[in-house]
């Protein structure tokens, strides 16, 4: 199963609605495309550089990376 804290995982949901799907699939690689995806969004939504909300989703998308490491 895909580790992640629950403040990260509520956190999240705001922007991935089926987070819950992507954790019970333990499907890490799609999960963290599906993060990457929001934070591109919000980094092309504020001309090129992420605001407070893109650099916390990137800072989840590390620690959910460092966590899931083999």
């Amino acid at each position: 199963m895909i580790i992640v804290s629950d403040d990260e995982k509520k956190y999240l949901k705001k922007y991935i609605s089926d987070i819950d799907e992507y954790i019970e699939k333990d499907d890490l690689q799609n999960f963290l495309d599906r993060i990457d995806d929001e934070i591109v969004s919000n980094i092309l939504g504020n001309d090129d550089e992420p605001n407070s909300e893109g650099r916390k989703m990137q800072k989840i998308y590390d620690n959910i990376v460092y966590e899931n490491r083999n």
